[in-house]
């Protein structure tokens, strides 16, 4: 059963017409994942089918073996490359791709000209202190002024070492970074194949089924010779898939190819919600 409450109206029921509203089959399918302030809607959360699928109308193509490889999941069926997948997926969830930034290195590594005058200021005042001595002068107040400046010398250059260790260390972390990526991008590359690979075993597998339900569905449509496609009739596929499905969550139809809502839901063995294309 299906609950929708739009503009103070509420509507219950295996079958909804919203066609006199102006309501499009994206804001139903939004409302059936999250509270919308146009339309709520109370059912069975939708399934994997509904995300592959989603509104069914005649100009639109459909992830049709997709689709058929979710129902086959969901009557259990499994292949040969699961254990595969399964570990591929653990490989992609153990890389840590943190984000390396270098801007706090590059503002201490920016003191090196701070660096350079004052090793120039404290060269200036040695000198200045050897002509004081050989003039029998009191060297005093340049004496302190060095050990002050050769003291702030020592920090600035205690500080300019640790930025460079800590700049190579990010170097290195940027490179193990750049690795870890190129690794991500074969493991996804890797689990694209197997998934497809997957779900054209899926889609044979549950072909029989799939065969049957088709029948079941007014229209035309022509197979392929490959598992999980058709040549001709998407949008039959698509309702074929969705009774296939055996889920309780509302299809939304814009389409006309049933007479009226009840034939629909008897046909597609679901509630039904139907829109406006």
């Amino acid at each position: 059963m299906v609950s929708i409450i739009i503009e103070d109206t509420t509507f219950y029921g295996p079958t909804i017409d919203l066609t006199a509203y102006n309501i499009t089959p994206n804001d139903v399918l939004t409302a059936l994942h999250t509270n919308s302030p146009e339309i709520s809607i109370s059912t069975t959360s939708p399934g994997p089918v509904h995300d592959r699928l989603g509104c069914v109308h005649e100009e639109k193509s459909y992830q049709i073996r997709s689709a058929l490889a979710a129902v086959a999941r969901q009557r259990g069926y499994t292949t040969a490359y699961d254990s595969q997948l399964e570990r591929v997926q653990e490989r992609l969830s153990s890389i840590d791709l943190t984000e390396v930034t270098f801007d706090h290195e590059h503002q201490r590594l920016a003191q090196k000209d701070n660096i350079e005058q004052l090793q120039e200021e404290i060269s200036a005042l040695r000198g200045r202190i050897q002509e004081l001595r050989q003039q029998n002068k009191d060297p005093e107040g340049k004496i302190q002024q060095l050990q002050q400046q050769a003291g702030e010398l020592s920090a600035k250059q205690t500080e300019y070492t640790a930025a460079k260790q800590a700049l190579e260390q990010k170097q290195k972390q940027l490179r193990d970074m750049r690795d870890k990526r190129e690794k991500r991008l074969k493991l996804q590359d890797k689990q694209q194949n197997l998934r497809r690979k997957s779900r054209r075993v899926l889609a044979r597998k549950i072909r029989p089924q799939f065969i049957r339900s088709l029948d079941s569905i007014p229209g035309e449509y022509e197979l392929s010779d490959t598992p999980g496609t058709v040549e001709t009739g998407e949008t039959t596929a698509a309702l074929a898939i969705y009774r296939l499905s055996r889920s309780s969550a509302p299809v939304v139809l814009a389409s006309s190819r049933f007479p009226n809502l009840t034939a629909a839901t008897a046909a597609l063995d679901a509630p039904v919600i139907r829109c406006s294309p």
